[in-house]
């Protein structure tokens, strides 16, 4: 089954609504949600739930979203139950990659020369 939302990434797929233009009650800017999870996401925000991310899916999967505390996934998850769709719920996670070591396979790897030019 195909949703109708038109995907801002690939409106070439087409669709028959745009996206839901909203104010997030953690946040001054105003956000693009796909039409058909619109009132899901208000429903998120409504129970205190911080996102970060959403997306419906457009008909290839089934709609997600990306929550600030990973802690809120069961709440959300209660939430988004009222919308009878199976959700993604996922987490934001921050992690200084700049401090972490290169695993000892690829710090074996060189990088590649260039190849010579014949001449």
């Amino acid at each position: 089954m195909r949703d109708e939302c038109i995907s801002s990434n690939e409106p070439e797929r087409g669709g028959v609504y745009p996206e839901a233009v909203l104010q997030p009650p953690f946040q001054e800017r105003t956000v693009c949600i796909d039409h058909c999870i619109a009132t899901a996401i208000q429903s998120l925000w409504a129970a205190g739930i911080v996102t970060r991310g959403c997306c419906c899916g457009h008909g290839v999967t089934p709609p997600s979203v990306v929550l600030d505390v990973a802690g809120d996934g069961r709440h959300a998850a209660a939430v988004l139950g009222a919308d009878g769709r199976a959700w993604q719920v996922l987490a934001w996670v921050l992690t200084d990659v700049s401090r972490q070591e290169r695993p000892a396979a690829l710090a074996a790897l060189t990088p590649c020369a260039p190849a010579e030019k014949e001449g």
